[in-house]
């Protein structure tokens, strides 16, 4: 390889991972907390994630215009009763893409044309801490259960106007709330609840149970739609 090739590939790495905004590249980095209020028979039951969001955008000489984003965390898991546990994944719609790097951009930004990419981006990072918004019906995270918290298979759909068809009378949604936050990114909770999670995870399994990476899935069951990283991930979104 030609020393000029090697010498700009030098510099592309150590400005990506210094952050460096000589050359073109931004980059924004936050954490945003989830919070699930449901009220039940015996008052008020209060559950949040923490995760960090990291994004940037390359300059005008290498394409520009695309945002990458990174995220790293795990979804809500609110106890609702022993053996029933209401989860807010990192996800939107089952078909949707990149939902936990998005939110904040669309709830904090609701009209996104008066701000550029690099306005918002600078907000959320230094400016937007300790500011806490109600997540707007359209913006709610994907929320779902186990009838069998042991099996996997039996993940269904929360609707979030009716809990009570999933874990009975008296409970209902009182709101989401997206923050954010200094708090440390939230860790632990989705192994602790879910027994057969790391397995799944080291298998590469989605949650019906079937190893399947990048692979076209045309059924509308939940559980085929469904893998890991919309319960917990630290990769690439």
């Amino acid at each position: 390889m030609k020393t000029w090739t090697l010498g700009i590939l030098g510099v592309l790495a150590v400005a990506m991972l210094s952050g460096c905004e000589l050359i073109g590249f931004k980059n924004w980095e936050w954490h945003q907390k989830i919070t699930v209020e449901v009220v039940g028979p015996s008052g008020l039951i209060t559950s949040d994630s923490v995760i960090e969001v990291r994004c940037g955008t390359s300059p005008d000489w290498l394409g520009g215009g695309g945002m990458g984003c990174q995220v790293k965390g795990e979804a809500v898991a609110m106890e609702i009763a022993p053996g029933q546990v209401l989860f807010a994944l990192l996800k939107g719609d089952p078909e949707s893409q990149n939902y936990p790097a998005k939110v904040a951009y669309q709830v904090f930004f609701p009209n996104r044309k008066l701000t550029t990419v690099e306005e918002r981006g600078d907000l959320l990072e230094r400016e937007f801490r300790g500011d806490r918004r109600d997540l707007p019906r359209q913006n709610y995270p994907l929320l779902v259960t186990f009838t069998d918290i042991n099996d996997p298979k039996t993940i269904q759909r929360v609707d979030p106007d009716d809990f009570g068809a999933a874990f009975g009378p008296g409970i209902w949604l009182k709101h989401i709330t997206l923050e954010i936050t200094d708090e440390p990114v939230t860790e632990g909770k989705i192994e602790s609840v879910l027994g057969w999670f790391l397995n799944y995870v080291k298998n590469g399994y989605r949650v019906n149970g079937v190893k399947c990476v990048a692979c076209p899935v045309s059924s509308h069951n939940l559980a085929d739609l469904i893998g890991t990283g919309e319960f917990k991930t630290g990769g690439k979104k």
